[in-house]
């Protein structure tokens, strides 16, 4: 799947911390898929920032699962934990035979459309009860 245009209204969650970074991460792939050819170094330097900002996404997600007693917290946290593993394993590989935007991609939508969609529908779920 390759991304483009505005970041899709279906995969908001309706929590703007949330969206907002998941946007952020959207933009990060979308300008970097739009670098044609770049260098080994370029897809490192690329690699190594958008693991930072995922890790803080990361981060800030799974505190406000624990706020929020989201049920699949933990298995949420491990999954994330998986997905930054794949891509420092990346990190550290020979760049020539990888296909990072691909890989970032891939790493970004099923994390959003497999684990987070459950918890969007969750706190949808938690409001309406209110």
């Amino acid at each position: 799947m390759s991304f483009a245009g505005d970041f899709p209204q279906a995969w908001k969650t309706g929590i703007k911390e949330i969206d907002a970074d998941h946007i952020h991460l959207y933009e990060m792939i979308t300008t970097f898929v739009g670098n044609k050819e770049p260098s080994a170094y370029v897809e490192r330097e690329f690699l190594d920032m958008f693991l930072a900002e995922l890790k803080n996404h990361c981060e800030k997600e799974e505190h406000m699962m624990v706020l929020n007693n989201y049920p699949d917290a933990e298995g949420h946290k491990n999954h994330h934990r998986e997905v930054l593993e794949h891509l420092m394993s990346l990190r550290n590989s020979d760049m020539d035979t990888v296909d990072v935007a691909k890989e970032c991609q891939k790493a970004f939508i099923r994390d959003l459309l497999v684990r987070d969609i459950p918890y969007k529908e969750y706190m949808q779920a938690k409001k309406a009860a209110k």
